[in-house]
């Protein structure tokens, strides 16, 4: 299959496998599989246990072990500033509560709707960090990023955000009373965006680039981003997509059919999480690509390949490279970057659930 891609893409940026990129391999003392909301910082990782999500771990790459930070409710987010600024998200019944790991009692969003009023639904929204849909960021340790929308709106009809031209995200800062201070709302959807594709609720994602400052909105359907400035305000739109893109439509009516979404996993090329590699001053932008099914095969096998879309700091698309599914699995959340390079799981024996290992790529 990968023959036939370089073949295809002759006159267009080459796609080259990913195994010329390829420069170490880590083996880590637990499955890769029960890592989960996890951030890279220098040579730390800081992630929570999938079996049980109450612990805040750290692992060192360095001393090969882990200590834990924090034990809590439910840890489903985690955000690493620096080494004395670790933020993370704790779930308790209907409430995402943002916590400092070094003052794990306080919860910065617990008076919120006091100092925060949302242009369109006023006091009729929450502010919501889930790994990895809608994800916390702070841009330093008294400002952040955070979802904030009406409870459910994606999962009801979000052609009401694209109609009115609701901004979802907040940019706030922390006050010297730990009061949630607005500093803007925004969200923008790409101009030719589908309005009619409902896969994955039509929810708006972001990236913020903590080198230049700059915030990046998209969706899994489209190959245009939208380019902001710091406070969200759109630049301009950018094409940041696949050659090997296809645009397949979701309707309305199985927007909230698992079924019909997994299936469409598994058939449909859809773009997902963007990251920038600051010590190579590079942008990439992950693109699942699903196998076409062996209808002469007894044995049924879902397989997704993996594209990553590399780019300058400028936007202009370098090369593509190809991930083999059987081989390596892309966590979906923000890349794992640090001096060595792109951190990607790899996979025993096609099962992820089983590996212990993971390769270090770097793109030039």
């Amino acid at each position: 299959m990968l023959i036939c891609l370089l073949i295809s893409c002759n006159d267009k940026v080459p796609v080259i496998s990913s195994d010329d990129f390829k420069q170490d391999v880590h083996s880590f003392p637990f499955s890769t599989y029960n890592m989960l909301c996890v951030e890279l910082y220098e040579d730390n990782l800081y992630h929570t246990n999938r079996l049980d999500n109450r612990h805040l771990l750290l692992y060192d790459f360095k001393r090969n072990i882990i200590d834990t930070i924090i034990s809590d409710n439910k840890v489903i987010d985690i955000i690493v500033v620096n080494d004395s600024s670790i933020f993370y998200t704790d779930y308790q019944i209907g409430n995402y509560l943002l916590k400092n790991a070094n003052d794990n009692s306080y919860d910065y969003f617990k008076d919120v709707h006091n100092t925060v009023s949302h242009p369109y639904w006023r006091d009729d929204y929450q502010c919501i960090s889930v790994f990895p849909t809608q994800p916390l960021t702070m841009t330093d340790p008294k400002s952040g990023i955070v979802s904030c929308v009406r409870k459910h709106i994606f999962a009801e009809d979000y052609s009401v955000i694209l109609e009115n031209d609701i901004p979802v995200y907040l940019r706030f800062e922390i006050a010297a009373d730990s009061s949630i201070i607005p500093v803007s709302f925004f969200g923008e959807y790409p101009k030719n965006h589908p309005k009619e594709n409902y896969y994955d609720g039509g929810i708006l994602y972001y990236f913020y680039n903590h080198k230049s400052k700059e915030i990046i909105t998209h969706t899994a359907v489209d190959d245009y981003v939208v380019l902001c400035d710091s406070m969200g305000n759109k630049i301009q739109d950018v094409y940041f997509g696949s050659q090997l893109y296809q645009y397949s439509p979701f309707s309305i009516d199985k927007k909230n059919k698992m079924a019909e979404s997994i299936n469409h996993y598994y058939s449909a090329t859809l773009y997902s999480y963007i990251g920038f590699d600051e010590y190579r001053n590079i942008y990439y932008r992950w693109m699942s690509l699903p196998r076409e099914k062996d209808e002469d095969s007894m044995i049924k096998e879902d397989i997704v390949d993996y594209i990553l879309i590399v780019a300058d700091e400028k936007f202009n698309i370098k090369y593509e490279v190809f991930f083999d599914g059987d081989k390596y699995y892309p966590i979906p959340a923000d890349d794992l970057i640090n001096e060595k390079g792109l951190l990607i799981y790899e996979k025993e024996n096609k099962e992820w659930k089983g590996s212990h290992t993971a390769a270090w790529f770097v793109f030039k």
